[in-house]
């Protein structure tokens, strides 16, 4: 019989027990850990991802710290996509909501020793956000919603880290 409850992690290394935390949902087949360089320093890290809930897919993102001698927590989040939002070299995370109203969206960008984090709805001063990858373009759309609908669209692209608006979403 398949255990189909939540599903802790506990690392251990050097005789240190590390609680990592709930990490998924819907029994271990639906947990994955892997290695990928997240924050983009060349190193790997440790990443477990799992379904929290029928949109949900939770990630924990770990690394070892050479100085402390200890592992550390450097991000959680879900939904994780990794783009070159500028198509300068560099990929960004970006951590979108699906089936939530109203839509969020959550840029990640790592920064010396850790991830800074914008709300793309809070930071151009709206309550929903949309990501649209167009022909290419990468455009993140923000506005008003309200009884269902939306309003005041405005879009954005990323370059250099900052949002600049555009005229329209082409």
């Amino acid at each position: 019989e398949r255990y189909m409850g939540a599903i802790y992690a506990f690392l251990e290394h050097e005789s240190k027990l590390y609680d990592i935390g709930n990490v998924g949902n819907y029994g271990l087949e639906g947990v994955q850990v892997y290695l990928e360089d997240m924050n983009f320093d060349g190193k790997k890290e440790v990443v477990i991802s799992g379904g929290m809930g029928s949109n949900y897919v939770g990630f924990t993102v770990l690394e070892y710290n050479e100085e402390n001698q200890e592992w550390m927590n450097i991000l959680t989040t879900a939904n994780i996509q990794s783009v070159d939002l500028d198509y300068n070299g560099q990929e960004e995370l970006v951590s979108i909501s699906y089936g939530s109203l109203p839509g969020r969206v959550e840029l990640y960008r790592w920064n010396e020793d850790k991830f800074e984090k914008v709300n793309i709805a809070e930071a151009t001063g709206s309550n929903y956000a949309y990501f649209h990858n167009d022909e290419g373009k990468w455009v993140f759309e923000s506005g008003k919603f309200e009884n269902g609908n939306t309003s005041e669209a405005r879009f954005y692209r990323y370059e250099s880290g900052k949002l600049i608006e555009l005229d329209s979403m082409y």
